[in-house]
Parts: structure tokens; sequence; C-alpha cells
């Protein structure tokens, strides 16, 4: 859920606010590949059941992680997460993610805005050339 944010639909796609539509236009100019929004899933709990006293019990298939998006760039996946505000739930799915995929999270970022994204690439591009001078 975005606070205060239009959805947006352009290219088929349904953006969950201007600022999601921003980055996807940005990264389609960089033509990053494959560009995907929302479409893979990370699961960070797995299926649990909880037991009631009468002596029912309910069945529940985990918990996701869905990043804003993914994509390759320079033979490193990216994950970019769009975050005008960082709600509490998001919070806590982003340092279980982390945790339970810590080489994901060597390339996942945070953006609030276009400089922030285009501060991303910068940073990418620099530990890729300092890699290749050390020879790794």
């Amino acid at each position: 859920m975005k606070y205060n944010h239009k959805e947006i639909t352009a290219d088929g796609i349904k953006f969950k606010s201007m600022l999601e539509w921003e980055v996807y236009l940005f990264l389609k100019d960089k033509s990053v590949s494959p560009l995907r929004y929302e479409k893979e899933r990370f699961k960070i709990v797995g299926e649990t059941t909880e037991y009631f006293p009468n002596g029912g019990r309910r069945k529940s298939s985990g918990c996701y992680y869905t990043p804003d998006f993914i994509f390759n760039y320079r033979g490193q996946k990216i994950i970019i997460e769009v975050k005008g505000y960082a709600t509490d739930i998001y919070r806590l799915r982003k340092k279980i993610f982390i945790d339970k995929y810590p080489i994901l999270s060597l390339n996942f970022f945070e953006i609030k805005n276009i400089v922030d994204l285009e501060s991303v690439f910068s940073l990418i591009d620099d530990r890729l050339r300092i890699a290749k001078a050390r020879g790794m």
C-alpha cells in the first residue's frame, strides 16, 4: 500500500506511484534487461499452522517479499525498492529478506527519488571498476 500516491498505468503496467513510473522510465532508458516490475517474490517465512483452543487450526502459506524492480546490469542482479514512506511491515520484511538472502542484499537498493537511482548506477559502476582493478 502506498500512502497519498496515485496509481498510474503505462506500457500495460499498473504502477503504485508516480515515482515508480519515473523509475521504470529511467531504467527503460538505461536498457536494463530483463526489467521486471513486481514479478519476482521471495519467501521469507515458511508455511505455518495456527492452533486454536477449540481444536481448530489454520494454515498460512508463508510470508513473501516482492521488490519493486529486479533487473540485470553489467552481470549483476539488481533489486530496487522505491520507498516514499517505509512502514513497519516493510522494514520487518526487508530485515528478514536481507538476513535470508545475503547475496542478493549486496545489490539491494532503496530509493526515494531519481537522484538516488542515478547514484545506484554510479555505485555499481565504481564497484565493478574496483573489482576489475583488483583482478576479481
